[in-house]
């Protein structure tokens, strides 16, 4: 008898906590799940933790810097993409929101990770209201703001983000 051994890339994957709110200098320990594209729960293996503000380690421990604010948790494989959201122990109240990147130049049927910062009226960033919903026009956007330029659509793209009565949209130039 032979053992075959199966390589299962994963469909998504998903964050826990999904929203935590962490005092400055204080730590919060986030889980990523990955599941195939039947939704079956598979071992995540390599993956890559990045966070906008603050620090975590490569098995997700995340550490709030001196000041808190507001910052989003992001575990990936490959293109597969998940975020998690840390709120500010200060709670300040979000006035505007900001999409990264800003300025995308991208080829029909290319995909790229895009994030939403919340600021408050002074500029700083903060917590979300609530979960960020995203829509595009002209590509395909998904639950974490991974967008998809259409394959036989070149020229100009919206892509939007929502969250609590905040909105921002940007335009993106979609190439051959």
């Amino acid at each position: 008898s032979y053992l075959s051994i199966i390589s299962v890339r994963p469909d998504s994957i998903a964050v826990s906590p999904l929203t935590a709110t962490v005092a400055a200098g204080a730590s919060q320990q986030f889980t990523a799940i990955a599941y195939d594209e039947r939704g079956n729960a598979v071992s995540p293996k390599g993956i890559i933790w990045t966070t906008t503000y603050g620090q975590i380690t490569s098995d997700g421990l995340y550490t709030s810097p001196a000041s808190p604010a507001a910052a989003l948790v992001m575990a990936h494989i490959g293109n597969v993409y998940a975020v998690g959201y840390i709120n500010s122990a200060a709670g300040a109240t979000a006035t505007s929101l900001d999409i990264s990147p800003v300025n995308a130049v991208m080829r029909v049927g290319e995909s790229r990770q895009f994030t939403v910062i919340a600021y408050d009226s002074n500029g700083i960033q903060v917590a979300l209201p609530t979960v960020a919903t995203w829509s595009a026009v002209n590509g395909s956007v998904n639950s974490t703001g991974l967008f998809t330029a259409y394959p036989a659509s070149p020229g100009l793209a919206t892509l939007k983000v929502f969250s609590g009565t905040l909105s921002k949209e940007i335009t993106l130039l979609i190439t051959e």
